[in-house]
């Protein structure tokens, strides 16, 4: 997974990466986030994609936070995000969390992918 800033950051023009999505070296999955070439995604993939396309301070919360903990294998038909404004809104597949942001000790890391932790994650469910 890859977002459109990263690229940029190693070099590539806007139209290069129009063209690399045209030739299929690039599959958009969101909006400005992509995977290289035609992979088999899964649900960790499309939970990493969604959180790249949200923004660095973004983190995989509710339902699917408990998928990537492992508290639950129910796959979910939206991944959950919550983080600052309003980038995760509108975006196709993906459920933007309205609640309040957690703190630095609420947000772990799992397989690469930022999310709440199961303490946090139980709290957002219960809310």
């Amino acid at each position: 997974m890859v977002s459109r800033d990263q690229l940029r950051a190693l070099g590539l023009s806007d139209g290069q990466i129009t063209y690399a999505t045209e030739t299929s070296f690039l599959t958009q999955l969101f909006r400005g986030t992509f995977a290289v070439g035609l992979p088999a995604i899964g649900d960790l993939g499309l939970m990493q994609a969604a959180a790249l396309a949200c923004g660095p301070e973004a983190a995989v919360s509710h339902g699917s936070a408990t998928v990537l903990l492992g508290l639950s294998e129910k796959p979910l038909a939206l991944t959950h995000l919550t983080g600052p404004g309003e980038r995760g809104r509108g975006i196709d597949g993906i459920r933007w969390h309205r609640v309040p942001l957690p703190g630095p000790e609420e947000v772990t890391t799992r397989d690469g992918i930022p999310c709440t932790t199961v303490a946090r994650t139980l709290v957002d469910l219960g809310g």
